[in-house]
């Protein structure tokens, strides 16, 4: 028990020092892409341009105002989505390549890409190398997986929904906090350097390269090697193995999987990684359309939205810590069909909103929600399947949520300018039963589910 404790203790150090750099960017994105399009000096090229006529051509199909504010939103939306989609590539090669060769190397070299993309980055003085960086940032994302694979290694059934609670409650510390860092570095930049044009995102960006370098020798110096020799996946990768780490349609089957411990095991798998999915792609999207929400009908500025999000990630630490690791094994669907019914009144009430009451009673349903959902699967997903295939399974997870936050957004974004936002939050209400019937399947399943010898995904392939 203690050396679990010591373990989850220095995963949730990491975690939080990692979403810290990682979200220390936000605050400043829309000032960076300003700079970008001012064509100052060698700050300008042409990808600018190119990606403000996709823009444009993202706003004549949705019938989005011609605003700079949300020019800026759009533009950062396809940045945040292009990660998610890199990271949708990396993170199930990556839970594989640690189920081969162990979770502490795969981790340090994910987490080294990461340093690389903030080296980028403090030299980004145009778009394109920015665009590089943050496209080496996406493909080195797959720490997370890694980090849910460790957890896994360290704890018992019993433990896990508690040790998945504390890596979520890093999760939402660090988006707190790390907004806040941003501004305040952004700030010291432009005070200490008042003649520089970019030291209000240069020295952001020292300020998380720095942090990912203390990360580095932090999990170097303290974090174990989870996963012995003997337990790891001794299976020669091929070709094949790849097409099924990153084609869709391969992940949604679990096709990776080649062992399972019981007969309904990718059966669950499937049904889970399905509802993972549909979940996050709907919440991401209207997730994403909360800042047009805010903005259009409370004239809400970017101070008064930098302090709602404080207080939904505050809302989101604390239900983590108080109520989703105390969850009992067994319970973690319920838990999750739970959350996903407590966030359709949310979007009703936001779609309908017409007071701040209003608004911040569905504001703190949709944090609560949140903060339940996607822990809970994650935890229940890593139950299944032997030692030596944790990270693929959890890789996969994560993948697919990847995917699903990189094409949500857009989707949402679409409707909301299209159908007008009543109508994009009670169809996102709706769509909601799609992934909670899902989950309600999976209970029934698992309440009936027998154990059987090990046997081979070929024999269940078609189930």
């Amino acid at each position: 028990m203690r050396i679990m404790s010591n373990i989850i203790g220095i995963l949730f150090i990491s975690i939080l020092i990692d979403f810290l750099e990682f979200t220390i960017i936000l605050p400043l994105l829309p000032k960076i892409l300003t700079y970008y399009g001012s064509g100052i000096g060698i700050g300008h090229d042409s990808l600018y341009a190119r990606t403000m006529s996709f823009v444009q051509f993202i706003q004549d199909i949705t019938g989005a105002p011609n605003d700079p504010k949300w020019n800026s939103v759009l533009f950062g939306g396809i940045i945040g989505s292009l990660f998610s989609f890199l990271q949708f590539f990396s993170s199930t090669l990556c839970g594989a390549a640690s189920d081969r060769y162990g979770r502490k190397p795969i981790l340090l070299l994910s987490m080294i890409g990461i340093s690389l993309s903030y080296a980028i980055w403090c030299v980004s003085l145009n778009l394109t190398v920015f665009m590089v960086a943050r496209i080496i940032g996406g493909l080195s994302k797959a720490n997370v997986a890694i980090t849910l694979a460790i957890v896994s290694d360290s704890t018992t059934e019993n433990e896990r929904n508690r040790a998945m609670a504390w890596i979520g409650a890093a999760f939402s510390l660090g988006f707190i906090f790390g907004p806040l860092l941003g501004a305040l570095c952004s700030q010291l930049g432009t005070t200490y350097w008042p003649q520089s044009t970019v030291m209000f995102f240069i020295f952001p960006a020292i300020v998380s390269l720095i942090l990912s370098l203390i990360n580095i020798a932090f999990i170097s110096q303290f974090c174990p090697e989870t996963l012995p020799v003997s337990k790891r996946d001794a299976k020669q990768t091929t070709i094949e193995d790849v097409y099924n780490a990153v084609l869709p349609w391969h992940l949604f089957k679990f096709t990776s999987i080649h062992n399972v411990k019981s007969l309904d095991d990718i059966a669950i798998l499937r049904r889970l990684g399905l509802a993972s999915f549909l979940y996050m792609m709907i919440f991401s999207g209207l997730e994403f359309t909360i800042t047009f929400l805010v903005y259009n009908r409370f004239n809400w500025n970017s101070m008064q939205q930098g302090k709602m999000f404080f207080i939904m990630g505050l809302c989101m630490a604390l239900v983590q810590g108080g109520y989703v690791r105390r969850i009992p094994h067994g319970k973690e669907i319920i838990a999750a069909m739970t959350g996903i019914l407590i966030l359709i009144p949310s979007f009703i009430l936001l779609g309908f909103a017409q007071s701040k009451t209003i608004l911040w009673i569905g504001l703190i349903l949709f944090s609560i929600a949140s903060s339940i959902v996607v822990n809970v699967i994650n935890s229940f997903a890593s139950k299944y399947g032997l030692e030596s295939e944790k990270g693929t399974i959890l890789g996969i997870f994560r993948s697919l949520q990847a995917l699903a936050r990189a094409t949500g957004p857009l989707i949402a974004s679409f409707a909301y300018w299209s159908i007008g936002e009543k109508t994009t939050y009670i169809c996102g209400a709706i769509f909601l039963f799609c992934p909670c019937y899902i989950l309600y399947a999976v209970q029934q399943r698992f309440k009936h589910m027998r154990l059987t010898p090990i046997i081979t995904v070929s024999e269940v392939k078609d189930d």
